[in-house]
This record gives C-alpha cells, sequence and structure tokens, in this order.
C-alpha cells in the first residue's frame, strides 16, 4: 500500500487489528548488519522459545536435504519436538563424515557454521540398531550401544540466523538467555553443623 505522506500511513496502522499488523523480528547477522524479519505468523523466526540442538556439519546439510533421517547420540533426546537446528563451529572429523560429502558433493568450505540453518521434529528415539546406518550416514559399527534420534520434516531457514546466545552443550535457546532454573530457599534442615 502506497501513502501520499506519513498522516495517512498512521491513520492506516491505526486503523488495523493487533492480530492483522506485522511482527517485526531483529535478527544480529555475524557481519554486524542487522536485517529485520517482517512476519505476521507469530511461530515465525527468530523464535525465543524454540530450543536448538547443535550439529555438525556435514549432518546438519544432510538432515536439511532429507538424506539424514536418524541422528546419533549417546543419550535419548528427552523430547520429541520442534527444535531449531544449529550448525555447530566445528566439522565432523570422523570418517563417515567425509565419506557423505564425497558421496553428496559437498563442499566443506560452503557449508553454514555457528549459525541457525533450519528446524526438524524429533519424532521418537530407540536404541540404534545396524538397520539405521543408512538413515544416520555411518557405518553399522559406529552405532553400538548408541541412540537413534528419528527426525522428520526439516525445513531450511534461509537466511541462516546468528543465535544471540551461543551453546553450552547439545541444547541451548538462541535466542533467549540461559535461565538458571528455580531458585531454592535455604531451610533449617538445609543448613550443616
Amino acid at each position: 500500500m502506497v501513502f501520499s505522506n506519513s498522516h495517512e500511513r498512521l491513520q492506516h496502522l491505526s486503523n488495523e487489528t493487533r492480530a492483522e499488523r506485522p511482527r517485526k523480528f531483529r535478527v544480529k547477522r555475524a557481519s554486524s548488519i542487522e536485517q529485520v524479519i517482517v512476519s505476521s505468523d507469530p511461530q515465525q523466526h527468530p523464535n525465543p522459545e524454540l530450543i536448538a540442538l547443535a550439529i555438525q556439519q556435514p549432518w546438519a546439510e544432510l538432515i536439511l536435504r532429507g538424506i539424514k533421517t536418524v541422528e546419533i547420540r549417546s543419550v535419548s533426546p528427552g523430547t520429541q519436538s520442534l527444535v531449531y537446528l544449529y550448525s555447530s563451529r566445528q566439522l565432523s572429523r570422523i570418517a563417515s563424515a567425509q565419506t557423505a560429502i564425497e558421496k553428496y558433493d559437498l563442499d566443506r568450505k560452503t557449508l553454514p557454521t555457528g549459525v541457525i540453518v533450519g528446524t526438524v521434529t524429533i519424532n521418537g528415539c530407540t536404541s540404534s540398531t545396524a538397520s539405521d546406518a543408512d538413515a544416520a550416514c555411518v557405518s553399522p559399527q559406529e552405532l553400538e550401544g548408541l541412540y537413534s534420534w528419528h527426525l522428520e520434516d526439516p525445513q531450511r531457514i534461509a537466511p541462516c540466523l546468528t543465535p544471540k546466545y551461543f551453546p553450552y552443550g547439545m541444547w541451548f535457546y538462541p535466542f533467549r538467555r540461559r535461565s538458571s532454573g528455580p531458585s531454592r530457599k535455604k531451610t533449617t534442615d538445609d543448613s550443616t553443623a
């Protein structure tokens, strides 16, 4: 919509209902340039309530392409929900990573690192078996004693988002401060003699 002056624009904005107004989010970019994303959908990104899972490249890229549908970890995820996919600053150094880079013709130099690259839904967890190897893009020998996190509906976020707060483990909230947990009052039973 084009307005002849700022008064018309203000009048139009005051006539809009709150639900119709686009929400604005500020995203800090690594290059120190700020970009504003405008969306009328409150679930758009960045979403401070959405937790991020840190994953090394090339695995993050293969998840976004729908090739890697199983993430292998030593622990159960503890959640079955939509999560941000954070591409770690370090690339994976295991042999399966180099094999995947060659197999899927990926360029190590162009894989984004240190940014939120998309979202994915964790839809379950099972003990890893040899049958998970292809979906995890690793050899069956690398699965022993681990968990298979089943991933679905990967969505790329372009451009990538630079987190406001960086990881302090495999899970983190990229757009809100780390909570310190519930406060605990000291009682007389807690005191030591």
